[in-house]
């Protein structure tokens, strides 16, 4: 009823004035190309290592935003000693579907979901095939 009465119409309301996009929703291009560069990524780096180490190794602290989101200081909740690369990476690729898909009222969050597992999916054939043609 809150729709309703504050837009007139039982449709909810959409981030674009011309309405939600006609493509489908599942896959969503966004998470389907997260979940493959993130997979990439992954293949490349030792997800394992720890952020906080490698970011003291540097001279550095891991940083959050402050409440306004205006400046950033240093993370120190109890899980900054365990927080490695893998989980960060993952972070990202639903940060980036979900900020754009979801948010916006064009995705549910299953697709985007999906579709990071699809693009994980791509990402590892198009591995498979590479490793095939060296030595």
């Amino acid at each position: 009823m809150r729709t309703f009465s504050a837009n007139g119409t039982y449709l909810l309301p959409q981030a674009f004035l011309e309405g939600s996009p006609t493509h489908p929703c599942y896959p969503t291009g966004h998470g389907t190309v997260g979940g493959a560069c993130v997979t990439a990524l992954k293949f490349f780096v030792n997800g394992e290592q720890k952020i906080q180490i490698l970011f003291g190794n540097a001279g550095r602290s891991i940083w959050e935003a402050t409440t306004d989101g205006l400046n950033h200081t240093d993370h120190n909740g109890a899980d900054a000693a365990s927080m490695d690369i893998n989980g960060e990476l993952n972070k990202l690729a639903f940060n980036v579907t979900f900020g754009h898909g979801i948010h916006a009222g064009i995705h549910f969050r299953s697709s985007s979901y999906w579709s990071i597992m699809l693009g994980e999916q791509v990402a590892l054939s198009v591995l498979q095939d590479r490793a095939k043609s060296y030595n």
